[in-house]
């Protein structure tokens, strides 16, 4: 059985749309460019739950006001997806060299209101979040059941500040710890946790 997707020198066709792969990014999943714009291409193989989780997670996210990577194009044949890429650093590449801006905490904070009002439970850890043009990004497209225990402000804020919770995150992902930073008095962080949630939580 043979489907409208063909590989060839890289190219990948899809519905008459051909994508020109530039760069492996996972065992299924690429970047590709077309007419000069990137895109991110996933292929789900045989795994059609997986496909259809996709889709239909980023439509919900599409109409919740949570601003994630929007479809192109996808074959439910082939059960291949290709997506808007977002290009630059994640969250957490930004927090390894510094504390993250007063910018990234009004946007992930009016995300977690839009998640709460749509029920559903998004996954903050940082490297799941790029900040691009000015605008927070939620790249997965995937969410769980909506836990009132594991929102951000009780949950996934101690991801967004080099605390003691997010040294432990390190360790736990292989990533080097900057001592220094790691050595502040947990006290003054709590502190600076508490007054973003006070000043961003809606």
């Amino acid at each position: 059985m043979t489907y409208n997707i063909l590989v060839m020198n890289q190219q990948i066709e899809i519905k008459r749309k051909i994508f020109e792969v530039i760069e492996t990014l996972g065992e299924r999943s690429k970047k590709v460019i077309r007419k000069n714009k990137e895109f991110f291409l996933k292929d789900f193989g045989d795994d059609v739950q997986g496909y259809e989780r996709y889709l239909d997670s980023a439509h919900k996210l599409s109409v919740s006001g949570i601003l994630s990577p929007k479809v192109y194009c996808h074959d439910k044949k082939s059960h291949i997806v290709v997506a808007e890429y977002i290009p630059g650093l994640t969250a957490l590449d930004d927090l390894l060299k510094d504390d993250l801006p007063e910018e990234y905490f009004a946007q992930i904070f009016a995300f977690n209101w839009y998640m709460k009002n749509a029920k559903i439970l998004l996954n903050f850890d940082p490297k799941n979040y790029k900040f691009y043009e000015k605008r927070l990004y939620y790249i997965p497209q995937l969410f769980e059941k909506y836990d009132e225990k594991k929102t951000f402000e009780k949950a996934g804020i101690w991801y967004w500040f080099y605390c003691r919770e997010f040294t432990k995150y390190l360790e736990t992902n292989g990533i080097a710890i900057d001592q220094k930073r790691a050595d502040i008095e947990q006290a003054a962080i709590n502190k600076k946790i508490a007054l973003t949630v006070v000043k961003h939580y809606r």
